[in-house]
Formats: structure tokens, C-alpha cells, sequence
């Protein structure tokens, strides 16, 4: 019997190219002879679940039919083991777009309050279609006279992020702001300090062209972007001091966009070693008027 009263979080079994995500399994406590209940997140476009027949599931995504059937898995998490359901797919042409850990039905305040900025980072390549994904969420921001006025640009070679995290530091050393704390100056000197510290993937947002609400927009989209990621079940942080010399030549020329576009924002992406933990937030200034 399944370890039925559990719950268990996403589980991936590769099949082929091709990969299922099922983000939660729940087994019910009234009775051990009840059918697993398996909830799938709407992933891409359309994912579903077609039909639960027993123990066994069937899915749906743009066409495509994946059977499931949960079968036992021990695990070792926080310290313990426990025993939950694990997904594994016979035949499957869904792309992963999603890593264990978070409910698919999260309600967006859970992820604002929720998401922090990961600087500790699994080595695991992130597919095309993971990043492909997040900056689908990013363009859905708002933006000035919806001008949607983005771009992005995607690292993921490894010897390319170590280059670029020394020329980041170089130049930060060069022009050192008044405005950094002096600590920072202290991990930039640091020759062991990775500015991206060691993601697999790095997405740059720039501006195609200068206008009066940029930095907003891309902010915007920045933020849609990293609470995309969290609720995938991966780690982001903002990397401002890697922005000055993003917004070089040269740091545009590694990027490969013109000396015309703007950076406002690079975003480091990967699936966390640790979830870092909550900061405390001071009390907002707040002002009622009328």
C-alpha cells in the first residue's frame, strides 16, 4: 500500500527528452482503499488531469496523453524519512517546466510573502523550456503605455558566468559607488566571491531603447519573472552589482545587444540548495490623504 494520510511533493521521471511534472500527490485519511487524488498544476498551456481510474491517472497538455501510476518511494527530507507517492511516467511528450516543492495551487499572496532571494545554488542545468517559460511570465507584467519594452538575454555557460562575475567585480572595484556598503567591497576584493554566485542561468532584462519609465518596466517584469520562479520551485536573486558593467560595451557585447539597449536587471535562476530565511520586514510609512 502507498503511504496513504501523506502528502508529497513533485517528482520527475525522465522519459526520453521529455519529462512529467506532477507537483502534488494527496492521499486521503478516511480510507486506505481510496484512490490516490492527484492534482497537476496548469503547466504550459492547458495541463490537466483527463481521468483518475483507481490508482492510475491519465494527463493532458496540448494534446498530448501521459499515463501515471503512483507507486512507492522512500525519501529523506529535513532530517527524516517519510513515505509518499512517486509519479512515474510510461509514456510521456510533456517538456519539464516546473521542480519539486511548491503546492500548484499556491495563491500569489503565499508567494509574495514567501519568495527570498536564493545565493545558494544546485548545479542543475535548467532546460530551455523552464527559462522559456519564466519569461513568458515576465512579458505578462504591466508596462508605460504598454510599450513592452524589454528584452532578455540568457547565460548558461558556466565559463562564461565565471568571466563575467570577474570583469562585474573588476569594474565595481574600478568605479566604487559611494552609495555600497563597505562589506560589499570586501566580497568584491574576495577572488573566491561569484557574483552570480555559481547559478545555472542568468537572465538579463534590458530596455530596447531609452524612454521615461524603463527602469519601472523592467522592474515590473523583473518581479513577475522571480515570483514565476518561486512558485516553479526554484531559487532567484536580483544581482545589481553585476549591472554596471552589464550596461558597458563591453558588458552589452558579451550579451550580445546593442550599445543602445539599457540593463536594469539581471536575475540569477536555479533550483536552491536551501531556502534562506524569512528577513524582517520594518513597518511601512504610511500616509492616508483625504
Amino acid at each position: 500500500m502507498l503511504g496513504h494520510g501523506l502528502r508529497g511533493k513533485a517528482f520527475f521521471k525522465s522519459c526520453g527528452t521529455f519529462h512529467l511534472a506532477v507537483p502534488l500527490l494527496e492521499y486521503p485519511h478516511a480510507s486506505r482503499t481510496n484512490a490516490a487524488r492527484i492534482r497537476v498544476a496548469r503547466f504550459g498551456r492547458g495541463m490537466r488531469v483527463r481521468s483518475v481510474n483507481g490508482a492510475r491517472a491519465q494527463f493532458e497538455c496540448e494534446g498530448a496523453i501521459a499515463h501515471a501510476t503512483p507507486r512507492p518511494v522512500r525519501l529523506d527530507g529535513d532530517g527524516r524519512d517519510r513515505t509518499c507517492g512517486k509519479v512515474q511516467a510510461e509514456s510521456v511528450s510533456i517538456p519539464v517546466i516546473a521542480f519539486q516543492g511548491r503546492d500548484p495551487n499556491m495563491e500569489l499572496m503565499d508567494a509574495i510573502f514567501e519568495r527570498r532571494s536564493v545565493r545558494d545554488y544546485r548545479t542543475d542545468p535548467l532546460p530551455r523550456e523552464t527559462v522559456a517559460r519564466l519569461i513568458e511570465a515576465a512579458i505578462h507584467a504591466p508596462s508605460a503605455v504598454n510599450q513592452q519594452p524589454w528584452s532578455f538575454s540568457v547565460v548558461r555557460d558556466p565559463r562564461l558566468l565565471d568571466r563575467m562575475s570577474h570583469d562585474a567585480k573588476a569594474h565595481m572595484l574600478n568605479i566604487r559607488p559611494a552609495a555600497l556598503p563597505a562589506h560589499l567591497y570586501e566580497s568584491l576584493a574576495n577572488p573566491d566571491f561569484h557574483v552570480f554566485y555559481h547559478a545555472p542561468v542568468l537572465i538579463v532584462i534590458s530596455t530596447i531603447e531609452r524612454g521615461p519609465w524603463i527602469a519601472e518596466d523592467c522592474a515590473l517584469a523583473a518581479e513577475n519573472l522571480m515570483l514565476a520562479a518561486y512558485g516553479m520551485g526554484l531559487g532567484s536573486c536580483w544581482i545589481g552589482l553585476a549591472q554596471p558593467w552589464l550596461d558597458t560595451p563591453n558588458g552589452k557585447e558579451t550579451l550580445g545587444v546593442p550599445v543602445s539597449h539599457v540593463v536594469v536587471a539581471p536575475i540569477i535562476v536555479g533550483v536552491p540548495n536551501a531556502t534562506p530565511p524569512a528577513v524582517p520586514r520594518k513597518d511601512p510609512e504610511i500616509r492616508w490623504v483625504g
